[in-house]
């Protein structure tokens, strides 16, 4: 039978699998194992000389088209539970080859997705070629979505940081946006609006018992609004569709909260922490609003909220607090958002400090800091762990040096052997320590240092004096066969 194949894509073997291994106890063992390791799937395939190719842009969309059928009320489409995965499989290559930068036209990938779906749709069912017509669309898609207006959404929500010692700024800039200080009658005014919105919903809702969703949830949640003990902030993003905007304003708010908790813990380690309620403790509680309203124009559209309930404590600038925050913060850049190589990793690593710091789980928060330091020190895949250590020590504190070899070590542990290794509260600092001079040092040169420049430096900043005596003559030797080159010309 896999003679007659010749080439396939994975699904038609799959399916050539499936239809033909009834009688045969061997194939449907091959079957079996191929479900779980790939590799044997490829012996089979190459046991057969069968060239798995890629499927061509009309196979692509032909498939999802089969699984997509008229809604029994005529509007629109609709698709079964059980062939979402073909589906999104089938729109992830359709994307990968219509190339739609989605912040170019601030537009997020779920409406994407959904847009491509109705353009599959509409060829369906059109006269022609599904594929033929489905692709000639998508020929203007580009301009379709360049031409279209983008609405301005406002998301307002509270943040658990109260400026005692430290008067509270008017408006943050974070990655290009404006992050706006409102006062609280501001937010009780927005709360109304969302209220009487989700009142009137439940009224003329025909679902029996159907109540106001908001006012619900705020009674459900642990969080709860106290005016002493949050500041409420407003976020105006322009985009074609509101998860575009969401997501753009918890990415800003991401980056924003990491440098304000960088600062607070600047140069700091963590204590033991002590525990004297239900809910496990963290070393920073300052973290992304626990709810937002979000408006389209001026009208209520919805609330979103985290998907991590727990109250979230008041992180108070008071004190010592106060201090770091008015000495550290403005150190790294809000940046806007055209970030080059360097300056995306400062902001990747500031986030994912973010997630460490504010982290209940030990391994967890061992494990971001780790792999921010990975990014930072600029290591692919086939280096070692040892390269991150060795390139970290280039810029650590002495103090820290021979630590890292032993978090180094317990991180290998964790990666391959999970519960068994125990981390500590030394173990984390070690490694926020290694992660905290790097940031530093992203922060003094990411706007002047290139890839190559940050490299350079991780390979020769721990040498001798003698050595780098060497290596500058040797760059001097260069630049003076170039003069050279210069001069013959």
């Amino acid at each position: 039978m896999f003679d007659e194949i010749g080439t396939a894509t994975e699904a038609e073997v799959f399916e050539v699998l499936g239809r033909y291994t009834t009688g045969n106890v061997e194939l449907i063992e091959a079957a079996i194992e191929i479900s779980v390791a790939p590799e044997v799937f490829r012996d089979i395939l190459e046991q057969h000389d069968i060239a798995v190719r890629e499927p061509s842009k009309q196979e692509i969309v032909e498939n999802v088209a089969e699984y997509l059928h008229e809604r029994e009320d005529g509007g629109g489409y609709q698709y079964s539970h059980s062939d979402e995965n073909q589906v999104e499989e089938g729109i992830s290559a359709i994307i990968e080859r219509v190339n739609v930068d989605t912040d170019q036209f601030r537009l997020s990938e779920q409406r994407l997705r959904m847009r491509i779906k109705e353009f599959v749709w509409k060829a369906k069912t059109e006269s022609g070629d599904t594929a033929e017509v489905f692709w000639s669309d998508m020929d203007d898609i580009h301009r379709t979505l360049g031409t279209q207006d983008c609405t301005t959404y406002t998301i307002v929500f509270p943040l658990n940081i109260v400026f005692n010692k430290v008067e509270r700024p008017d408006k943050y800039r974070s990655l290009g946006h404006s992050v706006q200080a409102i006062s609280s009658n501001e937010w009780g005014d927005y709360c109304d609006k969302a209220y009487e919105a989700e009142q009137n919903r439940a009224e003329e809702s025909d679902a029996i018992n159907d109540r106001n969703k908001l006012k619900k949830w705020f009674s459900d949640s642990p969080n709860k609004l106290d005016r002493d003990a949050q500041s409420y902030w407003l976020m105006e993003i322009d985009a074609l569709d509101p998860k575009y905007a969401s997501d753009t304003c918890v990415e800003a708010l991401q980056f924003l909260l990491g440098r304000i908790n960088f600062a607070l813990t600047r140069n700091q380690l963590e204590g033991n922490q002590i525990n004297s309620s239900v809910w496990n403790t963290r070393w920073q509680d300052l973290r992304l609003p626990f709810i937002y309203l979000i408006f389209e124009e001026d009208d209520y559209l919805k609330f979103s909220y985290s998907t991590d309930p727990t109250p979230r404590r008041s992180t108070i600038l008071s004190g010592h607090d106060a201090s770091r925050y008015t000495e550290y913060f403005d150190e790294i850049s809000s940046l806007n958002g055209n970030l080059n190589d360097m300056e995306n990793r400062l902001v990747r690593s500031v986030s994912s400090f973010q997630d460490a710091v504010t982290n209940t789980n030990r391994e967890d928060a061992f494990l971001d800091y780790w792999r921010s330091a990975e990014r930072l020190t600029l290591t692919t895949e086939t280096d070692t762990t040892s390269t991150v250590v060795q390139r970290a020590r280039t810029v650590a504190r002495a103090s820290n040096v021979v630590s890292q070899s032993t978090v180094r070590d317990k991180r290998n542990k964790l990666v391959h052997e999970g519960d068994s290794v125990e981390i500590t509260t030394d173990d984390t600092n070690t490694v926020k320590d290694m992660l905290e001079v790097l940031i530093c040092l992203y922060v003094d040169k990411s706007g002047e240092w290139e890839h190559e420049d940050f490299l350079f430096f991780f390979e020769h900043a721990d040498k001798s004096d003698a050595a780098l005596e060497h290596l500058e003559d040797d760059r001097q030797s260069d630049i003076d066969m170039v003069e050279e080159i210069r001069q013959m010309k």
